[in-house]
């Protein structure tokens, strides 16, 4: 049976948690967008009326495509193919004036990295990358790298922003590409756009 909530109905409530700025009423109804008096001193608050499943898939959403902090409205734009308008993490900035936002990793055992063609990955710049392997677009000097990043304990739900340790898929073209890779070697990673397509760059091919 179907019931009207209003603002003072016990049934409604605000999800704060996972979904900030957006007001929403979970009603056993399709997706109804209006307009109710439900914020605080009367003010006029978007909501969507939405049933217990929409829910649900809203917030499978929001952990695959880390979105977990942001608003409902991040998540289905990106459902729905518009822009994702999330700010890029604040990162290393280049030298150059147009540069692009970037960091620098040392691979200071190469024998690791190139037995099994990986790229690791300091702990303080995790989020400079997509969530646990979830598909990125790395170009080279030997053409576009579909990656990802891996190497977390088992469990770690996909998406997770700070799990896996290392970039790990289809990089071995890159290191067959530079046998004379030694120890203590420098990588320049640039985020071109964030969270889809990096360049990889060799700055240093040892210390």
């Amino acid at each position: 049976m179907k019931q009207r909530i209003g603002r003072d109905t016990p049934d409604s409530f605000i999800l704060k948690p996972i979904f900030k700025d957006l007001t929403i009423q979970l009603l056993s109804v399709t997706m109804l967008p209006i307009k109710t008096n439900i914020g605080v001193g009367g003010n006029m608050t978007p909501v969507i009326r939405i049933d217990d499943e929409v829910m649900s898939k809203l917030k499978e959403h929001a952990k695959i495509l880390d979105l977990v902090f942001g608003t409902p409205n991040e998540v289905i734009r990106v459902v729905l193919g518009l822009d994702r308008r999330k700010p890029a993490p604040t990162l290393e900035k280049g030298s150059n004036a147009n540069s692009t936002e970037a960091i620098e990793i040392q691979l200071d055992s190469l024998y690791t990295a190139r037995k099994w063609a990986l790229i690791p990955i300091p702990k303080d710049k995790r989020t400079f990358f997509p969530g646990y392997k979830v598909n990125f677009d790395l170009e080279t000097d030997c053409g576009v790298l579909t990656t990802h990043v891996t190497s977390a304990p088992r469990g770690t739900p996909y998406g997770d922003p700070k799990g896996g340790a290392y970039i790990q898929s289809k990089l071995r073209p890159w290191f067959d590409n530079h046998p004379r890779l030694r120890d203590g070697a420098k990588l320049r990673i640039e985020a071109l756009e964030a969270g889809k397509r990096y360049k990889l760059l060799l700055v240093g091919s040892s210390s």
